[in-house]
C-alpha cells in the first residue's frame, strides 16, 4: 500500500501562465521558476493570447523543466479567462498553479506551510502578493538575472511591505507597493499566485469566458462561485511574491467602459442562474524540448 507522503510526492503540478506582449516580465519569471523547480515534477503551460512578438527568445537556454505553449491565432480579448481555461485544458498535472508573467514567486510553493501537496478536493491556497509601484525597485529586481539576487531584495525589503501604517490598523499601501493579497492586510482571496486541484477548477467550471473582452470581475466570479461550493480557502504560511509594474495593453475601448461591461455580465449572472458556454478558438501547439531547447510537436486543436 502506497503511504500519504509517497502518493503526494507523485503529485504533478502544472503552471499555468496567460501570457500577452510581456516577454521581458515573463522571461524574469520563468527564469526564477525554474531556479525554483527544477528538480520537483512540475510543468509549465504558457498560453499566448496572439502577442505580435515571437515567444521562443524568452525561455532561458537552460531551462530543465517540460513546458508547454498554447498560441492563440485570433485574439481572444484583454482578459485572462479563457487563456487560464486553455492552459488547464493542457495541463498533465494533478495540481494547478494559476499566475502571471508580471507575478514573481520568491519561495518554492513546496515550502509553504501546509504543504500544497497535501491540498484536497474543495480546497484553494492563495499566496501572499505584494504589488511594488517603486519605479526603482521594480528596475532592481527586473535587471536581476539570479533567482538568489531577487530573494535578497525581496527579504531586505519585507519589513517595508508589512509596516503597520494605518491608524486603525493596517493600511494595505505605502510608499513602495500595496498589498493585493495578505490574509490579514488585504484578504481579497484573488488569484495572484494560487493553487488548486484540477478536478475542484473543473467542478466549478473555470472561468467564465463571457469576461474576454473586458476588465476584471473575472476573478471576483471564480471566487464566488468557489465559495458557493463551499471551498476551503487557505493562506499558507510563506515569503510573498511580488507582483512587478507592467504596462496596461492598449486598446482602442476605454477603460472605464471595460469595467462597466464586465460589471454588468457578473450582475446578471449573480441575478438568476446562467448557463456556463465554451467558445471555439483556433489555436497551434507547441511542447518544448528540454534536451534541444526547441518547441517542437505542433499540433493543430481546438478549445
Amino acid at each position: 500500500m502506497i503511504s500519504k507522503n509517497t502518493e503526494n510526492l507523485q503529485r504533478k503540478v502544472t503552471i499555468v501562465i496567460p501570457h500577452f506582449e510581456r516577454n521581458k516580465l515573463l522571461e524574469l519569471s520563468l527564469r526564477c521558476i525554474n531556479s525554483l523547480y527544477s528538480n520537483q515534477n512540475v510543468e509549465v503551460v504558457i498560453v499566448d493570447d496572439c502577442s505580435r512578438e515571437l515567444m521562443r527568445p524568452i525561455v532561458p537556454p537552460d531551462f530543465k523543466l517540460e513546458l508547454r505553449l498554447v498560441q492563440i491565432q485570433q485574439k481572444n480579448g484583454i482578459n485572462p479567462c479563457t487563456p487560464f481555461n486553455m492552459g488547464v485544458d493542457h495541463a498533465e498535472g494533478e495540481l494547478i498553479v494559476l499566475t502571471s508573467p508580471e507575478v514573481i514567486h520568491t519561495q518554492s510553493i513546496f515550502k509553504m506551510e501546509p504543504n500544497i501537496l497535501e491540498i484536497r478536493e474543495h480546497q484553494y491556497f492563495v499566496v501572499p502578493v505584494f504589488a511594488i509601484t517603486d519605479e526603482k525597485l521594480n528596475h532592481e529586481i527586473m535587471q536581476s538575472k539570479e533567482y538568489e539576487n531577487i530573494q535578497v531584495t525581496v527579504s531586505r525589503n519585507l519589513k517595508k511591505f508589512e509596516m503597520n501604517l494605518g491608524k486603525n490598523g493596517y493600511s494595505y499601501a505605502n510608499d513602495i507597493g500595496a498589498w493585493y493579497s495578505h490574509p490579514v492586510i488585504k484578504d481579497s482571496k484573488l488569484n495572484f499566485l494560487s493553487i488548486i486541484t484540477k478536478k475542484t477548477y473543473f467542478n466549478i467550471g473555470g472561468f467564465d469566458s463571457r469576461y474576454r473582452n473586458g476588465t476584471g470581475f473575472d476573478d471576483l466570479d471564480f471566487l464566488r462561485r468557489l465559495q458557493i461550493c463551499g471551498t476551503e480557502i487557505i493562506y499558507p504560511e510563506s515569503l510573498p511574491a511580488i507582483h512587478l509594474d507592467h504596462e496596461e495593453v492598449s486598446s482602442t475601448s476605454p477603460y472605464k467602459k471595460k469595467i462597466n461591461s464586465n460589471e454588468k455580465i457578473y450582475k446578471s449572472k449573480f441575478a438568476r442562474t446562467i448557463k456556463f458556454g465554451k467558445k471555439v478558438e483556433k489555436h497551434k501547439y507547441f511542447d518544448w524540448n528540454t534536451e534541444t531547447g526547441e518547441f517542437t510537436q505542433i499540433i493543430c486543436s481546438c478549445y
